[in-house]
């Protein structure tokens, strides 16, 4: 696994869960609906530097906001 997003809560209940795998395989699953479908090779080139520039090892696991109800 390349990548795993997932997104949750929000007024709308959002529950969204996204997987790129390294071989460019993705997953999206939103609300009731599950995609499958593959990034061809230019652009996961793309998406790879992009990762890179990101730093993404410096990103913690989890941004939560802070609570409102103090």
């Amino acid at each position: 696994m390349l990548i795993e997003y997932h997104r949750t809560g929000g007024f709308a209940g959002l529950d969204d869960h996204l997987i790129i795998s390294a071989s460019g395989e993705v997953t999206l699953d939103r609300w009731t609906k599950h995609y499958e479908f593959a990034i061809d090779g230019g652009k996961m080139d793309q998406l790879l530097v992009a990762l890179d520039v990101a730093d993404m090892p410096r990103l913690r696991r989890e941004y939560v906001p802070p609570s409102r109800w103090k």
